[in-house]
């Protein structure tokens, strides 16, 4: 019996090698642009990208557009223990009074709802009306809470808060000026000093940009690496306080790390 589990486990170790090796970083070269992992298509460069997007996706029927109510707690109850521990362990201490804090992308308003009793007020800013309406009812009674349909790329207030969340927002943005247009909107509407919570995830491959586009769902994300996303914060007027890896996914050949940062302003 030792002997057929020494040849096994040889058998065992050779089979894994070979499966290693052909498991090799997808995009390690730029011979690769796309890889299909079944309804996902994942691609970095944009031409190719632009032109799976047309096919498999219309401008009217978005997979953010379709939504009326969003809960991650319900559909990614890990990634949802992630950025509950972001908030109420690393950004909201950082206060010693109530803030009053702008969520960003605040879809329909689980994370600014959650919020809401350790703030003085707090805004919930998101593209889609019908997210924005959603959250309105859900609010019920919370007199420190509002909701607002806005596009944060031309975002515009009169405000000025203590502090601002973008969670799993900018991984939404296919161009990486909207990033930073993003960024600098949130930075001109934030007072001196204010501290700036984001959660996204970048991709692990060593390319600039991952895009991601599903098939029969229209949904669409696109994966930035480390350096390109931070660039965009400093270019802003941020500096980083604290980075906070939450976790790591790899699919069959992909590797995709969730990234939870503390910003402050600086100018």
């Amino acid at each position: 019996m030792n002997i057929i589990y020494r040849v096994g486990n040889k058998f065992r170790s050779l089979y894994w090698k070979l499966i290693s090796k052909r498991k090799k970083r997808l995009f390690e070269t730029s011979q690769v642009s796309t890889y299909q992992y079944m309804d996902e298509l994942f691609c970095i460069d944009k031409t190719v990208y632009d032109e799976l997007v047309k096919k498999y996706s219309s401008e009217e029927e978005t997979y953010w557009k379709k939504q009326t109510s969003f809960s991650l707690k319900t559909y990614f109850p890990k990634t949802h223990t992630e950025i509950y521990n972001l908030i109420f362990g690393k950004f909201l201490p950082l206060f010693s009074e109530k803030p009053h804090i702008m969520d960003i992308g605040c879809a329909s308003g689980e994370w600014t709802l959650l919020m809401a009793p350790n703030c003085s007020q707090i805004d919930g800013y998101e593209y889609s009306q019908a997210l924005v309406d959603t959250a309105n009812e859900q609010k019920g009674s919370a007199e420190n809470v509002s909701f607002y349909q806005a596009d944060a790329k031309k975002l515009k207030v009169t405000k000025q808060y203590d502090g601002a969340t973008i969670l799993a927002m900018l991984m939404y943005c296919d161009d990486i000026n909207d990033v930073y247009s993003i960024l600098k909107n949130v930075n001109d509407n934030l007072k001196s000093g204010a501290f700036l919570c984001t959660r996204d995830t970048l991709n692990n491959e060593n390319k600039d940009v991952v895009y991601l586009l599903n098939q029969k769902t229209g949904y669409k994300s696109t994966y930035w690496s480390k350096d390109v996303y931070y660039e965009q914060f400093k270019k802003a007027g941020f500096e980083l306080v604290e980075e906070i890896k939450l976790g790591e996914v790899n699919t069959r050949r992909l590797s995709f790390i969730h990234i939870g940062d503390i910003w402050r302003k600086t100018s």
